[in-house]
């Protein structure tokens, strides 16, 4: 599993719930700057963050981190 899949999936997650990056971030509870960085792969998430992002995109992590997880799939 890459950074860059993972950023994939969590895009698609996103887009699928029609939220901008603001409303993403918001729903995370980070910063909105957060969410552009880590899509766009300027910055990788800590852990936590990674958690958190996963809580407010509404997806479960083992999902976004198995090998054949559906990118939008909750």
């Amino acid at each position: 599993m890459t950074w860059d899949t993972i950023r994939q999936r969590m895009r698609r997650r996103r887009e699928t719930l029609g939220w901008t990056q603001e409303e993403a971030a918001h729903r995370c509870g980070v910063g909105h700057n957060s969410i552009g960085g880590w899509e766009t792969g300027k910055i990788n998430p800590t852990v936590p963050s990674f958690l958190k992002w996963c809580e407010g995109l509404e997806i479960d992590p083992a999902r976004v981190l198995a090998s054949r997880a559906p990118p939008d799939a909750g």
